[in-house]
């Protein structure tokens, strides 16, 4: 699930809207881009969400047999927009956002910025109320999903009135059902059985392989000549702890010049790995020249260890500690996938009022998904 979502996605885990925080007031003009629409210090703002463009018949969506009204929509919109924070509140109530573009300039004018120009401010005001509307309608629509998809498994769904459809008792129901939900994907999964570990095991060598290793001997030097004489002391009978001792930048990971147990990729640069893999045993090999920063190696491989398997009756314990939580997400991930293909199809949204829950609306790759995984937890 891609691990930066939007507030959208996070819309099933309470009632009050997460809001990006405004870093400082220094932020001068991005701090007229914080927030979205909301009403005005005096509240009139508030019941202005009366004038919202009402779709022909007065349905702004339909979720299978739900119909998401335009006044019940104008409500939710309402209360987003009055828990905008004070500072930066601004009614973006289209067509034409003047009461917006007033605000915005008033802020600037208060907090003596660079006042943007009439057409920027209206912009902002456009991508204010954008963001809200597809924010109220992109929480209504997973909770309606979630209610539709409820209602055919025959759980009890309770709703309200139609004018309350898309109001917080749709996100406390929701979101109890949501778990109800979850639960009764993941009832199938049942004890692991021995059979069902080494399958996973079977499938994934790749998890439980235990790669090339040598134990190595190996100094660094700084110039090629004084690579050469290191060389030829240690090749005269000098250790290379002694060789090592004094000489700056050694190896963090060898201990007086000796690096156990060396896997391919513990030093970074890819010339030494290389050359360590391919050095036969016992044998001094360099100096290799890495660059001019790191200057050359002087090793030698005294032993090696070939890759192999780890056996299953060794990772049995692993497999079964780890199995569960990874069959749990997969089995979420498809139900959320098949969910959201169901109820995107049967999704239909108005002019004006389209997000991508809607049926037939771009998306993102798996932005829909992720939103109701993100809902099933």
């Amino acid at each position: 699930m891609t691990h930066t979502r939007s507030t959208s996605r996070r819309i099933l885990r309470g009632s009050a809207r997460v809001l990006p925080a405004c870093a400082a007031l220094l932020l001068a003009f991005a701090l007229l881009g914080c927030g979205h629409a909301a009403k005005s210090s005096s509240g009139g703002d508030t019941h202005a969400a009366d004038a919202l463009p009402t779709p022909a018949g007065g349905v702004v969506a339909r979720v299978g047999s739900y119909a998401i009204g335009a006044q019940a929509f104008k409500d939710a919109y309402t209360e987003a927009v009055a828990a905008e924070p004070a500072a930066t509140r601004a009614a973006a109530l289209p067509p034409s956002f003047s009461s917006c573009v007033a605000r915005l300039a008033s802020i600037a004018k208060a907090l003596n910025l660079t006042m943007p120009s009439k057409a920027q401010r209206a912009a902002k005001c456009r991508a204010r109320y954008e963001a809200t509307r597809d924010e109220v309608l992109s929480r209504a629509i997973l909770g309606l999903w979630v209610a539709a998809e409820a209602k055919e498994l025959g759980l009890q769904v309770s709703l309200g009135s139609p004018d309350e459809l898309i109001g917080p008792r749709l996100q406390v129901e929701s979101k109890r059902l949501a778990k109800l939900m979850t639960h009764s994907a993941l009832a199938q999964l049942g004890a692991l059985s021995r059979a069902q570990l080494r399958a996973y095991y079977e499938s994934h060598h790749q998890l439980f392989a235990v790669p090339a290793q040598r134990d190595v001997r190996i100094v660094r030097v700084a110039g090629e000549d004084a690579a050469n004489r290191v060389k030829h002391e240690i090749a005269a009978g000098k250790t290379f702890a002694s060789a090592a001792r004094g000489l700056p930048r050694q190896p963090q990971m060898a201990v007086h010049a000796f690096a156990p147990r060396y896997e391919w990729g513990d030093f970074r640069e890819p010339v030494l790995n290389k050359a360590i893999f391919t050095a036969k045993p016992h044998v001094l090999a360099g100096p290799v020249f890495v660059s001019a920063l790191y200057g050359y190696f002087i090793f030698e491989v005294l032993h090696e260890y070939p890759s192999y398997q780890k056996p299953f009756a060794q990772v049995e314990s692993k497999v079964l500690a780890e199995l569960p939580a990874k069959l749990r997400q997969e089995r979420l991930t498809s139900f959320a996938e098949n969910w959201t293909a169901k109820w995107r199809a049967q999704t239909r949204c108005s002019p004006g009022y389209i997000v991508e829950l809607c049926g037939g609306a771009h998306s993102t790759p798996g932005g829909p998904t992720s939103q109701a995984a993100d809902v099933l937890g």
